[in-house]
């Protein structure tokens, strides 16, 4: 089965990161974690996990606590919460092969949230579908994808815990220019909204061209270009271009680096923008068959779609670190997020800065011939500001 070089998954990721999704993957300025971006869902801790892909059928069974101290995100703290999640999942997927150049996949986790904290929070249904269909063929890759979430979690830019739903589409096609050459086109869309809060909804479309060069047997690199623009309900229209370099460096067989720098112009379409630096860099160590360390820094500048006229710049620190035992894996997450906001030459008044800090220890194993998957977690999160 032929991949997609790391350069377009990068890129395509970028498309999904816009769409509110709770999960944080590896770090990279065109894939940065749902955290990062204002407007949109504060993750959790980073999980770093160990789960195989098999064709067919698979089942999950998961019981996870969230202690949240300051899931109002007041500037004095205070408002504390302990949020109990019992959900299932169930997926299906096909796998590519030699004569098989298609493969496809969905997925489908429904969630129930308890509440208990003094604000007498009701108990709230959460969902996360996605699907995707690929194809692999000998000069040309295809990959389409799309998802769905939604259920309640801290956001940024409400300052509170909220309902947030996110719809995404995206695609993309690598035509392998030469063994060591590849260019890609990019394109998605994502919807979001959110309820009771006066927040609105926004929508972006993106469109992105990339290319890979394999430099060296160990190092890869290539340019990238993308063009995102975000319709929003409260701070109008706001276009951003970005242009930059991804890399992807193999230092041991065990040991693996990439990341990305570029610059990105955002406008609104008032008139008010700004022009920024973006980068990122991010690790995976496998130091023995046991233990997997993963590690990411992010930078970013992002309009905020939420009030007009205001930059959010995004500094991020993830860790994750995942010990197998045997059947089954251990695994612990720590995120920072430090969301500092300034105002354009536009803007008459900013939303206060806000930091949050992310912890969870998790466990999972397989059981029945690794179709069904048991999980637990016990997690804490606090947000300043």
């Amino acid at each position: 089965m032929q991949s997609f070089p790391n350069s377009i998954r990068t890129l395509l990721s970028s498309i999904f990161a816009l769409s509110g999704s709770s999960f944080v993957q590896g770090q990279s300025f065109a894939s940065l974690s749902p955290g990062s971006l204002p407007g949109y869902d504060v993750a959790d801790a980073f999980q770093s996990g160990r789960d195989s892909i098999l064709e067919g059928f698979r089942f999950g069974l998961s019981l996870n606590s969230l202690y949240n101290s300051n899931i109002a995100l007041n500037q004095n703290g205070g408002d504390d919460a302990l949020i109990v999640s019992t959900g299932a999942s169930f997926s299906y997927a096909t796998l590519a092969g030699p004569d098989a150049p298609f493969s496809a996949s969905f997925s489908y986790a429904p969630t129930y949230q308890q509440f208990y904290s003094d604000r007498d929070l009701p108990g709230a249904f959460a969902q996360n579908a996605s699907a995707s269909l690929n194809y692999a063929g000998p000069v040309f890759s295809v990959s389409l994808q799309g998802g769905l979430t939604s259920g309640g979690r801290q956001n940024q830019l409400a300052g509170d815990f909220v309902d947030s739903t996110a719809i995404n589409f995206g695609g993309a096609i690598n035509w392998n220019y030469s063994p060591k050459t590849s260019v890609g086109l990019t394109a998605g869309y994502s919807f979001n909204e959110f309820d009771g809060v006066g927040l609105g909804g926004n929508e972006n479309r993106s469109l992105g061209v990339t290319a890979s060069w394999q430099a060296t047997p160990l190092f890869r690199v290539g340019p990238y270009l993308n063009f995102t623009s975000t319709t929003t309900d409260n701070a109008g229209n706001l276009d951003a271009i970005g242009v930059g370099l991804n890399f992807t460096y193999e230092l041991t067989g065990k040991t693996s680096l990439s990341g990305a720098v570029g610059i990105q112009d955002q406008s609104f379409d008032n008139g008010g923008g700004a022009n920024t630096f973006v980068g990122s860099l991010n690790a995976n160590w496998t130091p023995t068959d046991l233990y997997t360390v993963t590690a990411g820094l992010t930078t970013s500048t992002l309009a905020n779609p939420g009030v007009l006229n205001q930059i959010t710049n995004n500094y991020s620190l993830n860790l994750g670190i995942s010990r197998g035992l045997g059947v089954g894996s251990l695994s612990f997450g720590t995120s920072v997020i430090f969301s500092q906001n300034e105002a354009t030459d536009l803007a008459d008044a900013i939303q206060n800065d806000r930091q949050f800090v992310n912890f969870r220890l998790s466990y999972g194993r397989p059981i029945f011939a690794d179709r069904v998957n048991l999980s637990s977690s016990i997690g804490y999160q606090k947000g300043f500001g």
